[in-house]
């Protein structure tokens, strides 16, 4: 099989609000519109908190700031995915290119080192007009292997097993570098 990896995030799919921290800052004034000091301090603990997954960071949130905030976790959480879905937009230029690449009998996979699911990511792939459904999703948080340390890569290869794979990024390190070294072309897109 020929593969088409594309990365997600600055790649097949950019936000509107530039950095991927921006969100948080929406999210916080969504969160709390009558509150600044709980958009602050919101803010900075979102961007401090370390975990695998989305409810991995939202389990070490305090529980006095959840009292505080009147909002339970489940809706910080759905909150945070319905901010993110509505900053993203599809990268034109990407999108034809995956769409020349399975006319050319490319399969098609998208990889990414994120925190949020692949259903996430397959609804909002599929709604930008990205996504069908015999392509392939990968993400860090399901696979416990990330793409900065190559280790994702090799999932991809055990699972689809390509004959060529050409993967597509923006990050130096984790799209071109480690690709490279795990013997896949790798091409930067420059976003």
């Amino acid at each position: 099989m020929k593969l088409a990896s594309f990365d997600i995030f600055d790649t097949t799919l950019l936000r509107r609000c530039g950095k991927p921290e921006a969100v948080f800052h929406i999210l916080a004034e969504r969160l709390f519109p009558n509150d600044k000091d709980l958009r602050e301090a919101f803010v900075v603990w979102r961007k401090l908190t370390k975990g695998n997954t989305l409810k991995d960071k939202y389990d070490k949130i305090d529980s006095a700031f959840l009292s505080f905030a009147k909002k339970s976790k489940e809706e910080m959480m759905q909150a945070e995915e319905e901010a993110e879905k509505d900053v993203l937009i599809a990268n034109p230029s990407v999108c034809k290119l995956i769409g020349q690449r399975r006319k050319q009998g490319y399969h098609i996979a998208f990889i990414s080192d994120m925190y949020l699911s692949s259903k996430f990511l397959r609804e909002t792939l599929k709604s930008c007009g990205c996504y069908e459904d015999n392509d392939d999703i990968y993400v860090s948080c399901e696979h416990n292997a990330r793409k900065d340390t190559g280790i994702l890569y090799k999932v991809v290869r055990k699972d689809l097993q390509p004959t060529e794979w050409i993967h597509y990024g923006d990050n130096m390190r984790s799209d071109i570098k480690m690709a490279r070294k795990n013997g896949i072309r790798a091409i930067h897109i420059n976003t």
